[in-house]
């Protein structure tokens, strides 16, 4: 096998796997719906996507920087990744990310005690 296709072979086996709705939200209120389906990231101004993307999280303030566990390990929330001012529905926090070179890129984060 020559070495380019096995690099794009292993890059294609680590990178993260797309979200897929398989009908498991079907039960989920539609206003909660609506209101993933709403939120923008403030860095790209583009869609968080929606509740099959978004975690529910636990999170600590450390000094007044968020942080968030991914995979048994602590990442800080960068600033830029924040949504604040949309009451948040769900009661927990919510965390987007996407794994990239083997680490968490937060996308978004919605706290559940900041409105």
């Amino acid at each position: 096998m020559p070495f380019y296709v096995l690099i794009v072979a292993i890059s294609l086996l680590s990178s993260a796997a797309p979200a897929r709705d398989n009908g498991q939200f079907k039960d989920t209120p539609e206003h909660i719906q609506k209101w993933f389906k709403a939120l923008i990231s403030p860095r790209t101004k583009i869609s968080c996507c929606d509740e099959v993307d978004g975690r529910h999280t636990a999170y600590e303030v450390r000094e007044g920087t968020y942080h968030v566990p991914i995979n048994g390990k602590w990442y800080t929330v960068p600033s830029e990744a924040f949504i604040l001012n949309k009451d948040n529905p769900t009661g927990e926090g919510i965390v987007f990310y996407y794994i990239f070179e083997y680490a968490p890129n937060i996308v978004c984060f919605v706290p559940n005690d900041l409105y």
